[in-house]
């Protein structure tokens, strides 16, 4: 930019500079602008500049994406100053005000009915509207409403293509528009509209049926019978205005289908697909070429007819069967419901004799064995007195473990038929005390987290508790065996409706391929079997033991 200073006959220079952040952004001008502060704007294809004339430095506003209250487009093409002092800014990408005391942006562009975004040119006329050059047609901003009106060439225009720049107001209000085919002028004030508001007529509707095709013409008709196999119903109207048929508006709607109207600009057909039988009613309105709507609306009562299975005649021979066979299913009835009772008291009996058979079972499974171990060691104790004394300690430290450890097993049955300790969250503690208990004094850190008080709202069922505590107080005992591990860690996780508990340690692991699955893995997977809960195991030589158990907790509760 250059600015010229009459006394001197000479130009100072004003020029982008890469080492400046207050220099020209963009030696590119393509528009200056002096507003009514007397402040000098400079528009540039990379951004807008507002100088300072006493310093020569200037401040620029480009678009930022993630602002939305920055310019909407880096090329500055027009500027205009409103009646009311509004500062408006035309650019590549839509219409822009200013505002000056935040020095922020707000924008209009096609989505807010501009024809196109580029602003080529932009003037205030002495109707109070902005008018506005685009590469598109003209068109009238109501700054008031916010609304704009397009114009094109069928109103007129040598071409909808305009230049940028090119824009002109003279002292009679005229205003120029320049395009590429020539210059367009005229007065706001000077503008009528049509108050003509037309008719809208209804030409035919067409209905698709299977294969097969049928126009019908509804010019004078008010209603109309389709059958529930016409899928699709083509509707189609025109308006009675005929000075620029391309500018005509339509909006319509489907009394008993659509909520609301639904405004098709200048198409003039409206389609339905598979419309359920019963009555609707059609409406249109539509504008004149300069979109002032008309209070006139043409109407077409319509009947979809319903297929035999849903008429009145239909249902009463249904309903008669029905009464008949609600007399025989209410007899049916009553005699199954004895026999569901009987059945409901056998069931009832075999369950209490499955729990009883059970218990039996697991007092056989823990007691049992741990007494046979106890005889054992007695008889082994009987042998050693004879000869001598020789590890008579060992074997008695053997009873008193065994003992305890069949104490512990019958604690773990009791508490499993307790029914005052039936949540996760009970289950939870009592594996954390059992571990806390089992590796304390031996030189194994054990480690437990994850147990919430949430826990206390989710019941198990007295089978699933009972499964679950042998699971992994056989897994901690096989880790207090053989793992020759330094750290144990127990972690609960529940997941939406899946919890998942943790058992691991950091000792010398096995082969799982390699090594025979020995009693104590055989009854994990058994016990999760039952239960129908996923275990999975793995371990590595020197990398530790993860036995790892996946639960559905809504089957936790029924199991």
């Amino acid at each position: 930019m250059n600015k010229f200073d009459k006394n001197r006959k000479s130009f100072v220079h004003y020029i982008h500079s890469a080492d400046d952040t207050n220099s020209l952004s963009e030696n590119t001008i393509l528009s200056v602008y002096e507003d009514i502060n007397s402040e000098l704007w400079v528009g540039t294809f990379s951004g807008l500049n507002k100088m300072d004339r006493n310093s020569g430095k200037f401040t620029h506003f480009k678009q930022d994406p993630d602002n939305p209250k920055s310019i909407s487009n880096n090329y500055v093409f027009s500027f205009c100053e409103d009646s009311n002092n509004n500062f408006w800014i035309g650019t590549g990408g839509g219409l822009n005000i200013f505002d000056r005391n935040s020095e922020t942006f707000f924008h209009f562009t096609e989505s807010d009915g501009l024809p196109n975004g580029v602003i080529a040119g932009l003037e205030s006329g002495n109707d109070g509207h902005l008018w506005i050059s685009t590469f598109k047609g003209i068109s009238r901003f109501s700054v008031k409403d916010k609304e704009f009106k397009n114009y094109d060439s069928y109103d007129g225009l040598v071409s909808n293509m305009f230049n940028t720049g090119s824009y002109y107001k003279n002292s009679k209000g005229e205003i120029y528009f320049g395009n590429i085919n020539g210059v367009n002028y005229f007065n706001p004030s000077e503008m009528k509209e049509s108050k003509f508001t037309p008719s809208v007529i209804l030409t035919s509707l067409v209905k698709y049926n299977d294969n097969s095709k049928k126009e019908i013409d509804i010019s004078a008709k008010n209603e109309i019978e389709l059958s529930y196999k016409d899928n699709i119903i083509n509707i189609g109207y025109s308006s009675a205005d005929f000075t620029n048929p391309q500018k005509n508006k339509f909006a319509y709607r489907l009394e008993g289908f659509d909520e609301d109207w639904n405004y098709s600009e200048n198409k003039n057909e409206a389609i339905y697909t598979n419309l359920n039988p019963g009555k609707y009613v059609f409406k249109v309105k539509g504008t004149n070429s300069d979109g002032v709507w008309s209070s006139k609306e043409a109407s077409l009562n319509i009947t979809i007819t319903p297929p035999f299975w849903k008429t009145w005649w239909f249902y009463g021979i249904l309903i008669c069967t029905a009464a008949g066979g609600i007399v025989l299913i209410q007899n049916y009835r009553v005699r199954q419901k004895v026999k569901n009772l009987i059945e409901l008291e056998k069931i009832k009996e075999n369950e209490r004799e499955m729990m009883r058979e059970q218990a039996s079972r697991d007092y056989h499974d823990e007691l049992g064995h741990k007494l046979t171990r106890i005889s054992l060691y007695s008889r082994r104790i009987n042998k050693k007195l004879r000869p001598t004394a020789n590890g008579l300690t060992e074997d008695l430290n053997s009873i008193v473990e065994t003992s305890n450890s069949l104490q512990s097993g019958a604690k773990d049955l009791i508490w499993a038929m307790n029914p005052k300790e039936d949540t996760l969250y009970d289950f939870t503690v009592r594996l954390r005390d059992f571990g806390n208990e089992l590796f304390e004094n031996t030189g194994i850190n054990f480690t437990s987290d994850g147990i919430n008080v949430k826990y206390k709202e989710i019941n198990l069922s007295m089978n699933c508790k009972r499964h679950l505590i042998y699971i992994f107080k056989e897994g901690m005992n096989n880790i207090l065996k053989y793992s020759r591990c330094a750290n144990v860690r127990l972690t609960f996780q529940m997941y939406d409706e899946d919890v998942e508990i943790i058992l691991s340690d950091d000792g010398k692991g096995f082969d799982l391929n390699n090594c025979p699955k020995g009693y104590g893995l055989k009854n994990i997977f058994s016990r999760a079997k039952q239960i129908d809960v996923n275990v999975n195991i793995t371990s590595e030589d020197n990398k530790g033991t993860v036995i790892k158990l996946k639960a559905h907790i809504p089957d936790l509760i029924s199991v």
